[in-house]
Protein backbone atom coordinates (compact mmCIF):
# COMPACT_ATOMS: atom_id res chain seq x y z
CA UNK A 1 0.00 0.00 0.00
CA UNK A 2 1.32 3.45 -0.84
CA UNK A 3 1.76 6.17 1.77
CA UNK A 4 -1.29 8.36 2.44
CA UNK A 5 -1.25 11.74 0.75
CA UNK A 6 -1.49 14.76 3.02
CA UNK A 7 -2.68 18.01 1.42
CA UNK A 8 -1.82 21.33 3.06
CA UNK A 9 -3.05 24.65 1.64
CA UNK A 10 -0.38 27.32 1.18
CA UNK A 11 -2.04 30.35 -0.38
CA UNK A 12 -4.72 30.83 -3.01
CA UNK A 13 -4.78 27.72 -5.21
CA UNK A 14 -1.34 26.47 -4.07
CA UNK A 15 -0.84 23.40 -1.92
CA UNK A 16 1.85 21.06 -0.64
CA UNK A 17 1.21 17.35 -0.90
CA UNK A 18 3.23 15.02 1.31
CA UNK A 19 3.62 11.41 0.25
CA UNK A 20 5.78 9.44 2.65
CA UNK A 21 9.09 11.31 2.99
CA UNK A 22 8.50 13.42 -0.15
CA UNK A 23 6.76 16.78 -0.36
CA UNK A 24 5.56 18.34 -3.62
CA UNK A 25 4.08 21.71 -4.51
CA UNK A 26 0.85 21.74 -6.52
CA UNK A 27 -0.48 24.82 -8.31
CA UNK A 28 -4.22 24.39 -8.94
CA UNK A 29 -4.91 27.67 -10.77
CA UNK A 30 -5.28 26.10 -14.20
CA UNK A 31 -7.61 23.40 -15.50
CA UNK A 32 -5.04 20.70 -14.59
CA UNK A 33 -3.13 21.03 -11.31
CA UNK A 34 0.61 21.39 -11.98
CA UNK A 35 2.92 19.45 -9.66
CA UNK A 36 6.64 19.60 -8.91
CA UNK A 37 6.98 15.78 -9.00
CA UNK A 38 8.87 13.89 -11.70
CA UNK A 39 5.76 12.01 -12.79
CA UNK A 40 3.93 15.21 -13.73
CA UNK A 41 6.69 16.32 -16.14
CA UNK A 42 6.23 13.23 -18.31
CA UNK A 43 2.43 13.12 -18.39
CA UNK A 44 0.14 14.29 -21.15
CA UNK A 45 -0.85 17.89 -20.44
CA UNK A 46 -4.48 17.04 -19.68
CA UNK A 47 -3.74 14.48 -16.92
CA UNK A 48 -2.89 15.40 -13.33
CA UNK A 49 -0.55 13.21 -11.28
CA UNK A 50 -1.69 11.55 -8.04
CA UNK A 51 -0.69 14.67 -6.09
CA UNK A 52 -2.86 16.83 -8.36
CA UNK A 53 -5.71 14.37 -7.89
CA UNK A 54 -5.27 14.63 -4.11
CA UNK A 55 -5.62 18.43 -4.34
CA UNK A 56 -8.71 18.13 -6.53
CA UNK A 57 -10.23 15.74 -4.01
CA UNK A 58 -9.26 18.01 -1.15
CA UNK A 59 -11.14 20.86 -2.80
CA UNK A 60 -14.20 18.75 -3.63
CA UNK A 61 -16.95 17.25 -1.54
CA UNK A 62 -15.92 14.40 0.77
CA UNK A 63 -18.61 12.29 -0.86
CA UNK A 64 -16.67 12.44 -4.14
CA UNK A 65 -13.63 10.90 -2.45
CA UNK A 66 -15.81 8.24 -0.88
CA UNK A 67 -17.34 7.33 -4.21
CA UNK A 68 -13.88 7.12 -5.81
CA UNK A 69 -12.93 4.47 -3.26
CA UNK A 70 -15.80 2.21 -4.38
CA UNK A 71 -16.35 0.01 -7.38
CA UNK A 72 -18.57 1.61 -10.04
CA UNK A 73 -21.47 -0.67 -9.04
CA UNK A 74 -21.18 0.21 -5.34
CA UNK A 75 -20.92 3.94 -6.13
CA UNK A 76 -24.08 3.74 -8.25
CA UNK A 77 -25.86 1.97 -5.38
CA UNK A 78 -24.99 4.87 -3.06
CA UNK A 79 -26.21 7.51 -5.52
CA UNK A 80 -29.32 5.59 -6.55
CA UNK A 81 -29.99 2.64 -4.22
CA UNK A 82 -31.93 -0.32 -5.58
CA UNK A 83 -35.59 -0.34 -4.52
CA UNK A 84 -35.02 -3.25 -2.12
CA UNK A 85 -32.49 -1.14 -0.19
CA UNK A 86 -34.66 1.97 -0.12
CA UNK A 87 -37.21 0.06 1.93
CA UNK A 88 -34.69 -1.18 4.52
CA UNK A 89 -35.65 0.50 7.76
CA UNK A 90 -32.41 0.35 9.75
CA UNK A 91 -28.67 0.09 9.04
CA UNK A 92 -26.90 -3.20 9.75
CA UNK A 93 -25.74 -3.13 13.43
CA UNK A 94 -22.34 -4.69 12.59
CA UNK A 95 -21.68 -2.05 9.91
CA UNK A 96 -22.69 0.71 12.35
CA UNK A 97 -20.37 -0.65 15.05
CA UNK A 98 -17.36 -0.93 12.72
CA UNK A 99 -18.03 2.48 11.18
CA UNK A 100 -18.23 4.07 14.63
CA UNK A 101 -14.91 2.46 15.62
CA UNK A 102 -13.28 3.93 12.49
CA UNK A 103 -14.65 7.38 13.32
CA UNK A 104 -13.45 7.11 16.93
CA UNK A 105 -9.99 6.03 15.72
CA UNK A 106 -9.84 8.99 13.33
CA UNK A 107 -10.74 11.35 16.20
CA UNK A 108 -8.16 9.71 18.49
CA UNK A 109 -5.37 9.96 15.90
CA UNK A 110 -6.28 13.58 15.18
CA UNK A 111 -6.29 14.47 18.88
CA UNK A 112 -2.91 12.82 19.48
CA UNK A 113 -1.29 14.44 16.44
CA UNK A 114 -0.83 11.16 14.53
CA UNK A 115 -2.71 12.71 11.61
CA UNK A 116 -3.88 16.05 10.31
CA UNK A 117 -7.30 16.96 8.99
CA UNK A 118 -5.80 16.74 5.50
CA UNK A 119 -4.46 13.16 5.79
CA UNK A 120 -6.41 11.16 3.21
CA UNK A 121 -6.40 7.42 3.88
CA UNK A 122 -8.82 4.57 4.55
CA UNK A 123 -9.61 5.68 8.10
CA UNK A 124 -10.43 9.16 6.82
CA UNK A 125 -12.70 7.71 4.13
CA UNK A 126 -14.49 5.49 6.65
CA UNK A 127 -14.86 8.41 9.08
CA UNK A 128 -16.39 10.57 6.32
CA UNK A 129 -18.84 7.81 5.40
CA UNK A 130 -19.79 7.41 9.06
CA UNK A 131 -20.49 11.14 9.39
CA UNK A 132 -22.60 11.02 6.21
CA UNK A 133 -24.53 8.08 7.72
CA UNK A 134 -25.17 9.99 10.92
CA UNK A 135 -26.40 12.99 8.94
CA UNK A 136 -28.71 10.72 6.94
CA UNK A 137 -30.11 9.27 10.17
CA UNK A 138 -30.68 12.82 11.49
CA UNK A 139 -32.54 13.60 8.28
CA UNK A 140 -34.68 10.48 8.80
CA UNK A 141 -33.22 8.70 5.78
CA UNK A 142 -32.33 5.29 7.25
CA UNK A 143 -31.98 3.67 3.84
CA UNK A 144 -29.31 6.23 2.89
CA UNK A 145 -27.64 5.88 6.31
CA UNK A 146 -27.50 2.12 5.77
CA UNK A 147 -25.64 2.68 2.51
CA UNK A 148 -23.09 5.00 4.11
CA UNK A 149 -22.56 2.67 7.08
CA UNK A 150 -22.11 -0.22 4.64
CA UNK A 151 -19.62 1.89 2.68
CA UNK A 152 -17.58 2.62 5.84
CA UNK A 153 -17.70 -1.07 6.77
CA UNK A 154 -16.48 -2.09 3.29
CA UNK A 155 -13.61 0.43 3.41
CA UNK A 156 -12.45 -0.90 6.80
CA UNK A 157 -12.72 -4.53 5.62
CA UNK A 158 -10.79 -3.76 2.42
CA UNK A 159 -8.04 -2.01 4.39
CA UNK A 160 -7.83 -4.89 6.89
CA UNK A 161 -7.45 -7.38 4.04
CA UNK A 162 -4.67 -5.34 2.39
Amino acid sequence: MSAPLTVTPLEADRYTVTSGANTYTVDARGPVPECSCESFRYRPAARPCKHGHAVLRYRAEPLGVLLDALTPEAALDVVDPPARDRDRAEPDPEAVAIANVALAEWHRELATGQRTKETFDAIWLAACATMQAREAMSARLPHQAARFYAMAHAIVQREAAA
